[in-house]
């Protein structure tokens, strides 16, 4: 879950000046890379049948043109109950229907719209996942994530460890994990690793402030910090876990019966704290929102979009949507004429 530390820091320095969002396709179909789907055709109503007199050509009914709307965008603090959360990124629509589907984690990183981007489903420990039938139930979750950068790893030498200090001969480890052991303890190499990796995982939870045993000596792992490197980051990491409710099961797998599921469903709906749906994003829907998100402050509460002829299938998408949920933000979304 979320180290209270980190956010805090990282939110001290940010600030005004970290404040403007980089411009992406975070709500285009694809795993790691933003993409494809299609539009629905765009509707134009036809004039009314009118009907015409001996004394005038005027028609009876006035033409039903499409009028031009927006889409308001309204930034909100408290996760939401009352309705359904539309998600937005298509990398963590995957990621949760694979994190259903499958007993481990699912671990990736993605493009967001701010810098340190902190992601919105750490705070959340309990989900419903509706709009793609063959996940659908509550789940327990599990997310650790935050901007994405190499964390460069340290290891300094300790004379006499804590009383209670649990120390791991290097020897032990394996080799990805000594190797990366060996060049924090050597000085001239600089010892690299992804956070969302399963190396960076053991890194981050028990190397940093744990003890090695090396060639004789006893060292502790640290991260060396970089600033910079997590301020101007504008890419989020997750390490995303799912586990039904009500189930002593590890997450399930695909032998799992259809009844099972519904069943497990269910039994869980009523606990759930957020319902999030898992229903693709109209690519008409995304043109006009992804630019707003771009050029969104961190202290601008709403974002709207310029008045135009919405197509049928953006309209519809806008009109059903109720909540929007971005890696970093959660908003209640509107049509507005």
């Amino acid at each position: 879950m979320r180290r209270s530390t980190r956010r805090t820091f990282l939110a001290t320095v940010t600030g005004a000046a970290l404040s403007g969002g980089l411009a992406g396709c975070l709500a285009s179909d694809g795993e790691t890379t933003h993409g494809t789907g299609s539009d629905g055709a765009t509707s134009t109503d036809s004039w009314a049948s009118t009907s015409r007199s001996s004394t005038t050509t005027r028609p009876t009914t006035e033409p039903s043109t499409p009028a031009e709307a927006r889409i308001r965008l309204t930034a909100v603090d408290e996760l939401p109950t009352d309705a359904a959360v539309v998600v937005y990124p298509p990398t963590l629509r995957e990621w949760l229907r694979r994190a259903a589907e499958r007993s481990g984690p699912v671990r990736g990183s993605d493009d967001a719209f701010v810098y340190a981007p902190d992601p919105v489903l750490e705070d959340v420990d309990r989900i419903r996942l509706v709009g793609s039938t063959a996940v659908e139930g509550t789940y327990d979750l599990s997310v650790d994530g935050g901007p994405r950068y190499d964390l460069l790893v340290g290891a300094e030498p300790v004379d006499e460890p804590p009383a209670n200090a649990s120390i791991v001969p290097s020897e032990t480890l394996s080799s990805a994990r000594r190797d990366l052991v060996e060049r924090a303890v050597d000085e001239g190499q600089r010892a690299t690793v992804s956070p969302e990796t399963e190396l960076g995982e053991w890194t981050r939870t028990a190397f940093f402030d744990g003890y090695v045993s090396h060639d004789g000596s006893l060292y502790r792992g640290y991260e060396v910090q970089q600033t910079d490197a997590a301020f101007f980051s504008t890419e989020v990491w997750y390490v995303l876990s799912l586990s039904p409710v009500g189930s002593s099961e590890t997450p399930r797998g695909e032998a799992e019966t259809t009844e099972t599921i519904a069943a497990t469903a269910s039994s869980a709906t009523a606990s759930a704290s957020l319902t999030l749906r898992l229903a693709s994003v109209p690519n008409g829907f995304a043109d006009r929102v992804d630019p707003l998100l771009a050029d969104r402050t961190k202290d601008q509460p709403e974002i709207l979009s310029d008045p135009a002829d919405l197509p049928a299938d953006v309209e519809r998408f806008t009109r059903e949507t109720t909540y929007l949920l971005t890696h970093t933000e959660l908003f209640a979304v509107e049509l507005a004429r």
